[in-house]
């Protein structure tokens, strides 16, 4: 089969399944990140999880599956994309440009949760010099099993989560993260991370960094 290229998410729901296989430049636009190649499988009912399974707008049977190749998942596929402050300002409320990525990182740890991955948040896309990128969330992010979550030199997660943990942590005995700074959105307190039961469970945490908790 004949390899075909989409630009975005939307074009990969609608795009004609007798493709079979398609390279997918970006998650929303073009080399964000979240791009990748997928196949389509004809025997694939799984549930979306809008980054490694995705069900197409044209029928009902079937799913898009991305092809992996090594054992790090990257939380770009889920559309999980930086935003540059190049384009926002954190000191207003939500600009139009900031992209909310609490259910795509959501969606990431619990793929990775299930199928053993290593979640990787990477710094950014590096097309400005001397601008920031940082993730956005909005709510606390539950992790229900042993994971590894690295971050890269400068990976930065900005929370709006007014005196919520940034993570509410069960059943994790072997976990670790990694390389992550959180910051309180517009200096906002968050409640650092929560450890609910049961009791024993271990996170090893390395070169994490959490302001305004």
């Amino acid at each position: 089969k004949t390899m075909i290229t989409i630009n975005n998410i939307f074009d990969l729901k609608n795009v004609n399944i007798t493709e079979n296989i398609i390279y997918w430049t970006g998650y929303y636009e073009i080399n964000d990140g979240g791009g990748g190649v997928f196949i389509w499988d004809s025997s694939n009912n799984d549930t979306e999880d809008l980054g490694i399974i995705i069900a197409s707008n044209l029928s009902s049977l079937g799913r898009w599956r991305r092809l992996i190749n090594n054992s790090l998942i990257n939380v770009n596929w889920f559309g999980a994309i930086p935003n540059c402050n190049k384009y926002t300002n954190w000191d207003d409320d939500l600009g139009s440009n900031i992209i909310n990525s609490t259910v795509a990182i959501q969606n990431a740890i619990t793929f990775c949760e299930e199928n053993g991955f290593t979640l990787l948040f990477p710094t950014g896309r590096n097309i400005y010099a001397n601008y920031y990128y940082q993730y956005f969330v909005s709510d606390t992010l539950k992790i229900r099993k042993t994971i590894s979550i690295l971050g890269q030199t400068g990976t930065s997660i900005v929370a709006d989560i007014h005196n919520k943990p940034i993570f509410e942590i069960s059943n994790c005995f072997r976990g670790k993260i990694e390389n992550l700074i959180i910051c309180g959105y517009k200096y906002r307190p968050l409640a650092g991370i929560k450890f609910i039961p049961p009791d024993n469970q271990a996170l090893e945490l390395i070169n994490i960094k959490i302001y305004t908790c």
